[in-house]
C-alpha cells in the first residue's frame, strides 16, 4: 500500500459546514483503505500445509477434498496454492451443510 502523508486539520477558523466536509472526505479515505486491505489480504496464496491446519484436515483429505472440486487449487510454477479466500468460502459451505 502507498503511504499517504497525513493531512493536518486546522480547527481555528473553521465553520461547521466546512468541517463536515472534512470529516467526510476522512470517510471516504478510511472506507478505500479498508476496502484495499481487505482485498490484500483475500488475495493471500496458501500452501498446502496451512490449508490443511486452517481446515483441520489432512493432506490426503485435502486432496481428495480437491479432487472432488471442493477447494480449488492453483498450480505457480512446480508448487500447489489455495487462494485463501475461497479456502475460507468452501469451508463455511461445508460447515453450513453439517449443521
Amino acid at each position: 500500500m502507498n503511504e499517504q502523508p497525513q493531512k493536518a486539520i486546522l480547527l481555528e477558523r473553521i465553520d461547521g459546514k466546512a468541517l463536515l466536509d472534512q470529516i467526510e472526505g476522512l470517510r471516504k479515505d478510511i472506507a478505500q483503505i479498508r476496502a484495499e486491505k481487505d482485498f490484500h489480504e483475500s488475495s493471500r496464496y496458501l500452501n498446502r500445509k496451512q490449508v490443511c491446519e486452517l481446515a483441520g484436515i489432512s493432506l490426503q483429505t485435502l486432496w481428495s477434498k480437491t479432487k472432488s472440486g471442493l477447494f480449488k487449487s492453483y498450480n505457480i510454477g512446480n508448487v500447489v496454492r489455495y487462494l485463501e479466500s475461497e479456502v475460507i468460502a468452501a469451508i463455511a459451505s461445508t460447515s453450513k451443510q453439517t449443521a
